[in-house]
């Protein structure tokens, strides 16, 4: 019972992994340019500390017009905060967005 529990649990990882994925990608093509870019993080940022915490993230990809689920926004979360410190700040992900901005990506969830 413990075995298929764990195999369903992996597989929704999988699943929630992909479709966060392909959500990143409308994300990263949606975003002109740095200006965009900029504009959109400060209109996001509503605390003004420099970094996105997970609701401010979910109003960042809404923004934007990508519908996620509760678990792709986690997994995307994840991908992009590099130092796992629980926030994505701007140049995390603006490093991101730079390193995958032709839509090549290296393994993972990047794009």
């Amino acid at each position: 019972a413990v075995g298929g529990y764990m195999m369903f649990v992996g597989v929704t990882a999988i699943i929630a992994g992909l479709a966060a994925a392909k959500n990143l990608r409308l994300l990263k093509f949606s975003i002109k340019n740095e200006e965009d870019l900029k504009r959109k993080w400060e209109e996001a940022d509503v605390d003004g500390n420099g970094s996105l915490d997970v609701k401010e993230l979910t109003a960042f990809v809404q923004g934007a017009g990508i519908n996620m689920t509760t678990n792709e926004i986690a997994s995307t979360y994840m991908t992009l905060d590099k130092n796992f410190d629980e926030k994505i700040t701007y140049e995390e992900f603006y490093m991101w967005w730079m390193n995958h901005e032709d839509g090549q990506g290296g393994s993972g969830i990047s794009v």
